[in-house]
């Protein structure tokens, strides 16, 4: 429809990355009709949007390679995957952030042995040890300083978005509780000796990050980034993953990881996401954390 109204000395210009979430599509026929592929995916495979003797004809395609938001290690995964290494990468995440989390790099592997669940008749899946262990990481970052609107928590399934959400109102409900017991333990002991001992400030832990699915967080950014990805061999299946599923799909891990500025820390089943090519590649890029269990 807006194309039918550029005049015929007119300019049309259509700006995107088609390498990121297209519209969702709810229709069957409409994605075997080709609907799933974008308008901009399909004008890339013309041969007039292409590279020409080594560079693009700038009458016709312009792109903005230039990046400062996230560390160069993140959006370099995501450049060399899906860009053809044509990014310049430029941004650094602040070495006091990593020390803070014990890391030595921007992209940080968990491996969790939990177990999928797939609740009644939904489609969807949950994974209680994943969520346990976003929560842990969140509530950690809040003791170190970090602000919830400086964190997010990416879920590739409605489920596990919906138990990560109530596992922090949980846990959320308890640190209530000891802060306030805390607080009341300072009083009585400012009234007994008479000194005045201020707490250091500490971001709200009852205020909630965002959490939210791969399509939401979509255009989206937060200095820190945790991902829920959920999928585990169930019964006699083996480490694959079956079908076509958010997990396998290249668009949603390249908005999933690229969402964050300065650090990635994804929970997983290592196996599993072994069988998956950007997944994979992921691990071999990141720094691997073996076993991780829940706090106490």
């Amino acid at each position: 429809l807006p194309c039918s109204r550029v005049k015929d000395d007119g300019c049309f210009v259509l700006a995107g990355d088609p390498k990121q979430l297209g519209p969702v599509l709810h229709s069957r026929e409409a994605c075997e009709l080709g609907l799933g592929e974008s308008l901009l995916e399909r004008l890339f495979s013309q041969h007039i949007y292409g590279k020409h003797q080594g560079k693009y004809d700038e009458r016709y395609i312009t792109k903005l390679i230039d990046a400062y938001r996230c560390d160069e290690r993140i959006l370099g995964l995501c450049d060399r995957l899906f860009y053809k290494g044509e990014l310049n990468c430029l941004g650094k995440t602040p070495p006091a952030i990593l020390q803070m989390v014990g890391a030595t790099k921007p992209l940080v592997f968990m491996q969790v042995n939990g177990q999928e669940m797939m609740p009644g008749r939904s489609r969807s899946r949950q994974n209680d040890l994943e969520a346990e262990i976003c929560i842990d990481k969140l509530f950690m970052l809040y003791k170190k300083g970090i602000k919830p609107d400086q964190i997010g928590i990416i879920a590739f399934y409605g489920l596990q978005k919906a138990l990560i959400i109530e596992k922090f109102k949980q846990r959320s409900e308890k640190a209530k509780q000891r802060s306030y017991l805390l607080q009341k333990t300072v009083k009585l002991k400012q009234k007994i000796f008479g000194r005045s001992n201020r707490m250091q400030s500490k971001p709200d832990q009852s205020e909630m990050c965002k959490i939210d699915t791969v399509d939401a967080f979509q255009g989206n950014e937060r200095e820190v980034i945790i991902i829920s990805t959920t999928r585990t061999p169930s019964g006699s299946d083996s480490n694959t993953i079956r079908g076509p599923g958010f997990l396998t799909d290249p668009k949603r891990f390249n908005v999933a990881i690229s969402r964050a500025k300065w650090l990635v820390l994804v929970v997983g089943h290592q196996a599993v996401l072994n069988s998956c090519k950007v997944w994979k590649r992921f691990q071999q890029e990141a720094q691997v954390m073996y076993n991780v269990q829940r706090e106490r």
